[in-house]
């Protein structure tokens, strides 16, 4: 799409043979996009280097980024205006954070001492952990399953409130039996992560229908007339209680493998 409908010059860094197939001859479905073939994976950082400086491509397609010098090398290229798009493994955004290898992908993470003022305000301990720089992608996409992604869009955004304890603000979408999205339900990211007990969620209203269908499947809420209530707390938002089931709306919008 970005070569043929968009006219970009899109390169594909094949690490192995997986986009474009087995061949000199690359498979159709790659469109207007050049291919480069990956003959040492050790070597592909390198391959990288040498898309950006012989071709000039305003959009760089990478297989797997799965090392520290390749992540280093697409921070480089990100660095240069060109546009990326790549995967890299790992079940959550919050295990590639904690990667060392491939942290630089999210911008880096860092150790910082506060001092007792900040520390304070924060109500954090007074060693933290930080972003370091800006992260080499804007979006990310969690493929839980063939079904079912978690749209990041802004990634920054979403490591800067891991860090600090929250939860993110996430997009889920599923497919449906009929090939449509089922759903979309979006957690508030100014949320606090809490204990497994602690079943208490924050929604806007406009967002509480959507929730709503999401939980139909594992909880009824209309048999449960009696057993919830409404906080009478005024703050922005819907704050929803439920005593007598399991009923987690936070846990089940980030749910992980």
């Amino acid at each position: 799409m970005l070569a043929d409908d968009y006219d970009k010059r899109v390169m594909i860094v094949d690490t192995s043979n997986e986009i474009g197939g087995d061949g000199d001859i690359p498979h159709p479905g790659i469109g207007n996009a050049r291919r480069l073939q990956v003959p040492n994976q050790e070597m592909q950082h390198k391959v990288l280097i040498e898309a950006v400086e012989n071709h000039m491509p305003q959009a760089i397609v990478i297989d797997e980024i799965g090392t520290k010098l390749e992540a280093m090398a697409a921070s480089t290229i990100a660095q240069r205006g060109i546009q990326l798009v790549a995967s890299a493994h790992g079940l959550t955004i919050e295990n590639l954070t904690m990667n060392p290898s491939l942290d630089m992908l999210v911008g880096g993470i860092q150790s910082v001492t506060l001092g007792d003022e900040e520390a304070s305000r924060r109500r954090v301990q007074k060693t933290v952990l930080e972003r370091k720089g800006p992260s080499t992608f804007a979006y990310a996409v969690e493929i839980v399953s063939k079904t079912e992604l978690r749209v990041h869009r802004s990634l920054e955004a979403t490591v800067d409130a891991l860090l600090a304890g929250r939860m993110p603000n996430v997009e889920i979408r599923k497919l449906g039996s009929t090939g449509s999205v089922q759903q979309e339900v979006s957690v508030q990211k100014d949320q606090f992560r809490r204990g497994p007990y602690e079943i208490a969620s924050q929604f806007e209203v406009a967002s509480l229908s959507n929730a709503r269908t999401s939980l139909d499947s594992a909880f009824n809420i209309d048999s449960a007339n009696g057993h919830i209530e409404n906080s009478n707390v005024s703050e922005a938002g819907f704050n929803l209680y439920a005593y007598g089931g399991v009923l987690d709306i936070r846990g089940n919008c980030l749910a992980s493998d």
